[in-house]
């Protein structure tokens, strides 16, 4: 099979009913609709999706076309003798909460409350902790560049950064700082 999709050539494509294909590449997948099937998902759904209106990856989008094409994902579970619908329904529901609050919120026509999405809980921490610094990774003194006794720090400013900075950029929110294991 050489199908190519967004992901990379599939590898492997279920067909769950007209229009909705599941499909694993090497590297990634999600579920892929055709043009029928985008133009039944709500606007709001399409534009949230990472790859497009008609792709759906497996980590955070696949949740919305489960949960739009119910009825079809329902009858391809009992057709392929599938484990159980309702647990798959459950994560949908779940994984469209904590990752994509504001669609989750428009679909059921509910206000979330803090703590109640992974993301929206992030998105308060960093804005409770707006011109702090961040501890995002550290490293003991197994590392070669660590002294004994010692821990390397990681930070950034205000929020984890999209990538890490030029090599001795003075400028950037991002340090590497030496401390004592233990600050008692």
């Amino acid at each position: 099979m050489n199908t190519p999709t967004l992901w990379g050539a599939a590898q492997h494509i279920e067909h769950v009913a007209d229009g909705i294909d599941i499909v694993s590449t090497a590297s990634h997948g999600g579920i892929l609709l055709d043009p029928s099937r985008v133009a039944a998902m709500p606007a709001y759904m399409s534009n949230a999706s990472h790859a497009g209106p008609s792709a759906y990856e497996e980590d955070h989008d696949w949740c919305m076309p489960v949960l739009i094409f119910e009825n079809e994902f329902r009858t391809y579970y009992a057709r392929t003798k599938r484990p159980d619908i309702a647990a798959v329904l459950s994560s949908a529901k779940a994984s469209l909460r904590n990752w994509r609050p504001a669609v989750y919120e428009q679909f059921y026509g509910v206000a979330l409350k803090s703590g109640e999405s992974y993301t929206r809980a992030k998105e308060q921490f960093y804005e409770e902790n707006k011109g702090n610094w961040i501890a995002i990774a550290a490293w003991g003194d197994w590392h070669k560049d660590v002294p004994a006794g010692m821990v390397a720090a990681c930070a950034c400013l205000d929020a984890m950064p999209k990538h890490a900075p030029a090599k001795n950029d003075a400028s950037s929110s991002f340090r590497i700082r030496i401390l004592p294991r233990s600050l008692r």
